[in-house]
């Protein structure tokens, strides 16, 4: 096995070094798994997992709290281009792992359906779906679980 010698900011390192921390691992390994998912075709994406770290997540945002995937950090730190042939593809996985999301949110399958999508009033009066930048807007609604709450007791 090679080694290579590596000399980073210290600032990326501490950003690592919190990363690894929070997967329980190495920055060594932190790093390898990275450049492994980005060389390494046959390195499946888990999004079952990631669609998981989704929504622990969002289930910490306040009610109220009107939010775009890409705020979230598991979806932020998602590497978005992937090595192949020197050929840099975009984000592909962002992609399809949105997609999961809002499927999953339209089912009421985040979060007990506490999880919405955001709506808006057209110019006509009538409501729509909320966008930001061409991203679907999310609301986090407690009230169903505060129903559930009471209706327990």
């Amino acid at each position: 096995m090679q080694r290579v010698h590596l000399s980073i900011e210290d600032q990326l390192f501490e950003s690592l070094d919190g990363t690894a921390k929070q997967n329980n691992e190495t920055v060594n390994d932190l790093i390898i798994n990275i450049l492994k998912g980005i060389y390494y075709d046959h390195v499946p994406f888990n999004f079952s997992e990631a669609l998981s770290k989704l929504t622990k997540e969002t289930e910490a945002l306040p009610n109220g709290k009107e939010f775009v995937l890409s705020e979230l950090r598991s979806f932020s730190e998602i590497c978005v281009a992937k090595a192949d042939k020197a050929y840099v593809q975009p984000a592909t996985i962002r992609a399809r792992l949105g997609k999961d999301f809002n499927k999953a949110v339209r089912e009421d399958e985040i979060l007990r359906g506490y999880v919405k999508r955001a709506k808006t009033q057209d110019k006509n009066g009538n409501s729509v779906f909320k966008f930001i930048s061409r991203s679907a807007v999310y609301v986090i609604d407690k009230s169903v679980v505060e129903i559930e709450k009471v209706e327990a007791n």
